[in-house]
């Protein structure tokens, strides 16, 4: 933290006498004393030491902030602050920017008189932009660093940066986990722009803040972005369609499922989704989660082919879109019923026993789900076919379709509709969390690693990998580098992607923090596996 050296506050252009602490700069942001300001305006400033909270009344002004909270609460809204409140030699400092917020007022900064003038007579724009500290002439110095994006990021958008510091410098940029180093171009004296498009491969990383570097000789000053970024280039999956795509269903109102899986991104956007059966649009009759889709036709629908098509986004705007077609069948009584006696939660060890009941002499198995052999359906009197399984230790069919096909004497084959019948199992397998193989407990990563281990079968893992460095010895950076959600094979491996380290999250003493957890078919994740890493 510096003193804003020559820096004055005047609001309605009366000056502000700060008797102890001023203006003080702080990552390149100027921050003001709150009592000052406040109390300028005739306004009540009181401090609630127990709870760290901030107060300020007025007859217009209901003000009430916690130190070290970037949330405050202005007449009963929730007002963000871009730089936390914070207590500094026993004063209150604010950004400049909320102030503004707090007073419905405008700020203005006249450099010739190296000032700040605070209008609260409705002169002016409405929201007043960030106010940042110029240079010191002569010195090297970085005043802020922002971008033309919030919110979230997908695959090749491109995001434009603006430095704003000493002129006739060489400036750098990077964000962490997501790009590489870049430089930037001085396309005014003192203005640095760089343009860096997001990359194409499967990537989430939440809250990413940009660091920019700004040299001219031997001098060196390093700066934050003033507000993080989301990057999801994840694309989305529709998966578990039913019924079968080319399969055949004695169903003439059958129910018309597939789930959505979005991994670690930022997950379906439900308004984004549309339906169409044989090219109608069947969407505001289908019910429509993040996690799924279900739709039954109201009334049966003609033998034959027909065709579903869904379309999707996540909230980033990555497209998912897949079409599949089935055969409604000529007769209704290929297949009558097919049930179970799993009961709700069957345990390890249990045996579940299937019974089809259908038209003699067919042959049947039935679909028990990914990275499971299918089960053969043995004909035991004419038309009644069975088949058993048992329960295995890590088996999780939590909203697991299970369906039955039966093939006819005539060469057809039936499939049931998984979503209306009784012979689904609902257990929960009892989440473990999963070993990590690799990196193991303080070990130095080179600039490129991956995360392996083992987990149960045919499940799913989430891996974070987060970074904590000093740069300069003095501004500590931190931040996300990699989120991945993980398929566990068949064998119970892992592996993820490979995660590089470059820039400002490559530099010696960097710390890195792995944390990996299971992933159940509900969504719920398991007790962390952390592992502590370093460059």
């Amino acid at each position: 933290m510096s003193l804003a050296q020559g820096i004055s506050v005047n609001v309605n252009g009366q000056p502000v006498s700060f008797p102890g602490v001023g203006p003080q700069q702080v990552s390149g942001r100027v921050m003001v004393p709150l009592r000052g300001v406040m109390e300028k305006l005739g306004a009540y400033v009181g401090y609630e030491a127990s709870t760290r909270t901030v107060t300020a009344t007025r007859g217009d002004i209901d003000l009430q902030l916690r130190l070290g909270d970037r949330v405050a609460r202005l007449n009963g809204r929730e007002v963000t602050l871009d730089v936390p409140a914070m207590e500094y030699r026993g004063s209150t400092l604010v950004p400049l920017r909320f102030m503004g917020e707090a007073l419905g007022a405008d700020v203005r900064w006249d450099g010739v008189a190296q000032s700040v003038n605070i209008l609260t007579n409705n002169a002016g724009v409405g929201r007043p932009d960030d106010f940042h500290a110029p240079p010191t002439p002569g010195a090297l110095d970085v005043v802020s660093l922002d971008s033309d994006h919030t919110g979230f990021l997908r695959a090749g958008m491109p995001v434009r940066y603006v430095l704003q510091g000493t002129p006739g410098g060489t400036a750098t940029l990077q964000i962490p986990g997501v790009t590489q180093e870049v430089p930037m171009t001085e396309v005014s004296p003192g203005r640095y722009e760089a343009t860096v498009a997001m990359p194409s491969s499967a990537l989430t990383v939440n809250g990413a803040k940009a660091l920019a570097r700004l040299r001219r000789g031997n001098a060196e000053k390093v700066i934050n972005a003033a507000t993080a970024v989301t990057v999801d280039t994840e694309i989305p999956k529709i998966l578990e369609n039913s019924p079968t795509p080319n399969s055949r269903t004695s169903s003439p109102q059958p129910n018309i499922t597939a789930s959505f899986d979005d991994g670690s991104g930022s997950g379906i956007a439900t308004d984004r989704v549309r339906i169409l059966l044989d090219g109608r649009n069947v969407t505001s009759d289908a019910t429509v989660t993040s996690k799924f889709f279900a739709y039954r036709p109201p009334t049966a629908l003609a033998p034959g082919k027909h065709e579903v098509s869904v379309f999707a986004e996540d909230r980033a705007g990555n497209p998912a879109n897949q079409s599949w077609t089935f055969n409604v069948g000529q007769r209704s009584d290929v297949i009558r019923s097919f049930t179970s006696d799993a009961g709700n939660d069957p345990q390890p060890g249990q045996v579940v026993h299937f019974t089809l009941v259908g038209e003699p002499g067919g042959k049947g198995s039935i679909d028990l789900g990914p990275g499971r052999d299918r089960v053969g359906l043995r004909e035991t009197a004419p038309g009644r076919y069975v088949a058993e399984y048992t329960i295995r230790q890590d088996d999780d069919f939590f909203a697991m379709p299970i369906r039955a096909s039966l093939r006819s004497k005539d060469g057809e084959s039936y499939t049931t509709d998984p979503q209306n019948n009784a012979a689904a199992i609902r257990n929960h397998a009892i989440l473990q969390r999963p070993k990590v193989t690799s990196p193991v407990e303080g070990e130095r990563l080179n600039d490129s690693f991956q995360v392996t281990g083992t987990a149960r079968r045919n499940s799913q893992v989430k891996v974070k990998v987060e970074y904590s460095a000093s740069l300069l010895g003095v501004l500590g950076t931190k931040g996300t580098l990699a989120e991945q959600t993980l398929d566990v094979d068949s064998q119970g491996n892992f592996q993820s992607q490979p995660i590089h380290l470059s820039g400002f999250a490559n530099s010696r003493g960097t710390t890195y923090t792995i944390t990996v957890t299971s992933i159940g078919r509900d969504g719920k994740e398991s007790d962390p596996v952390v592992i502590k890493a370093r460059k």
